[in-house]
């Protein structure tokens, strides 16, 4: 009753939408009121556990308070859409990738593409982690994805807000704030840059001398103590801060 009381009053008010649906959510988290059953065919990856508006985690007690999209445009009588975008707002806030301030002032379209730009920056890291070696590399990559993504919505957000872009501009001002200036590249530059890559890709690869005594401490590694092998790991584990490190001051020219 509240939530309709609120759309006839505030139609077109994506604080007030989101407010709406987190009571929803909390309140289905602590039992006092149900939703529509979940079908039995229905991805987990579409499936959020109340408290959280995350999208396919399950932890803890949560598990226990599953639901969709579809089941709270069901109970509250709004459409889908409405629900999908609310909900993905909710979960880059509860990720604190965006903040709700936000979204002040900011009508349903406004917001959904907002939202939208912030999720399709934070996806491109996301979809980059997962070819990283190893998991420091991975969260690392995550970690910078969501930040990019702040600093995307921070600034549409502004320019919502003080009615310098409408909905329909928000793509277009979020790829030219992702856009940043390269300075022209000389050929003695890219000459060396290209002998520098094929001497990465080769390092360790078949035929290296390090990577060929690398293989065989592995193949003998049952003879060696644990200290030995924690050094090794040590050492090895370094490398990979350097490499990373190398990496994160190429990204700062991009």
């Amino acid at each position: 009753m509240m939530a309709r009381e609120n759309m006839d009053e505030w139609r077109t008010s994506a604080v007030v939408e989101q407010e709406t649906v987190r009571a929803v959510v909390e309140a289905y988290a602590a039992g006092k009121i149900t939703l529509p059953e979940i079908p039995k065919d229905t991805k987990k990856a579409v499936i959020r556990h109340a408290p959280s508006c995350v999208q396919g985690e399950e932890t803890g007690d949560a598990q226990e308070h599953p639901y969709t999209a579809a089941a709270i445009a069901e109970f509250l009588g709004w459409a889908d859409p409405k629900i999908h975008t609310t909900l993905s707002a909710l979960e880059l806030i509860e990720q604190e990738v965006l903040k709700e301030g936000h979204f002040e002032g900011l009508t349903t379209k406004q917001a959904e593409a907002l939202t939208t730009e912030a999720r399709k920056t934070k996806r491109t890291y996301d979809t980059a982690a997962k070819a990283k070696p190893g998991e420091k590399a991975k969260k690392k990559t995550e970690d910078r994805g969501k930040r990019e993504a702040a600093k995307v919505a921070e600034h549409v957000a502004e320019k919502l807000q003080t009615g310098e872009i409408g909905y329909k501009e928000v793509s277009q001002e979020a790829n030219k704030f992702r856009a940043k200036p390269g300075g022209k590249a000389t050929p003695e530059a890219e000459a060396l840059a290209d002998q520098l890559i094929e001497h990465i890709d080769g390092v360790p690869s078949r035929g290296d001398p390090d990577l060929e005594m690398l293989n065989q401490v592995i193949k003998h590694q049952n003879r060696l103590g644990k200290e030995v092998i924690r050094r090794l790991r040590v050492a090895l584990d370094r490398l990979s801060d350097r490499c990373l490190r190398f990496e994160d001051s190429l990204e700062g020219l991009e």
